[in-house]
């Protein structure tokens, strides 16, 4: 991962710098022509990235973003120590007479549609027709049910030349958020859904149930497009 994400950056050491009070090597990142931006998080309006990496270790100590030579975002280690001894109780844990402990539940999955098809409670859909080249990455998380939230799917497609996001989420019930925004009922060849359209230039959602999903998609695609996509919606596992 970190691998494709430096493949798309053009580096240059410039000098070194003290950051959290190791001496680091500050380089300078430019985006190469043609290259995408990943992790996602990176801010897209910078022109620039200065990086502080400690010499000894390697280890990324500091990300600055910059736009015009000026930094408007910056990520940094203030404090850190190496190679310190820790305490084994730090990892241990007594419960008081009478408590009851349960198995953790993992925060997210990141799985293939297959493995996800496999565990979720729901039939996993997804869009049979997307905009574009049809060059894309893939992610599937899944979010285990907790006490206060249900079991629930996120499908995302990114680095497409057509959108900047494209994301699925699926329920076996409707979401719990689903009442904070405004639904327009929408009907095309005979099937209805839900739009909240907030205007030309923000990102929209469409809302529908099918096979018993229920599925929220969040883009920046057209109105038209969009729907589109939505209409195209099929099982990703036959059967």
């Amino acid at each position: 991962m970190i691998r494709e994400f430096f493949k798309n950056l053009a580096l240059e050491p410039v000098d070194t710098i003290r950051t959290a009070n190791q001496d680091c090597i500050r380089v300078r990142a430019v985006l190469r022509p043609e290259g995408s931006l990943w992790p996602h998080w990176l801010p897209k309006e910078a022109d620039e990235y200065e990086f502080h990496v400690d010499s000894e270790r390697g280890l990324l100590l500091a990300l600055i973003s910059k736009r015009d030579g000026q930094a408007f975002e910056i990520n940094e280690v203030r404090e850190i120590s190496y190679d310190e001894k820790i305490d084994d109780s730090l990892f241990s844990y007594s419960p008081a007479v009478g408590e009851q402990l349960r198995e953790p539940i993992p925060v997210a999955e990141h799985l293939t549609l297959d493995a996800a098809a496999a565990k979720v409670p729901f039939t996993v859909l997804i869009p049979a027709r997307i905009p574009g080249s049809g060059r894309h990455q893939l992610m599937v998380t899944r979010l285990p049910a907790r006490p206060k939230s249900q079991e629930s799917l996120w499908i995302s497609y990114m680095h497409a030349d057509e959108f900047d996001r494209l994301s699925l989420h699926e329920t076996a019930t409707i979401s719990s958020d689903h009442d904070e925004y405004e639904w327009e009922r929408v009907e095309k060849d005979g099937r209805q859904l839900m739009i909240s359209d907030p205007g030309p230039t923000a990102r929209r959602k469409i809302y529908l149930t099918q096979k018993g999903t229920h599925v929220e998609i969040d883009s920046d695609l057209d109105r038209d497009r969009l729907i589109d996509l939505a209409l195209s919606l099929r099982p990703a596992v036959d059967g």
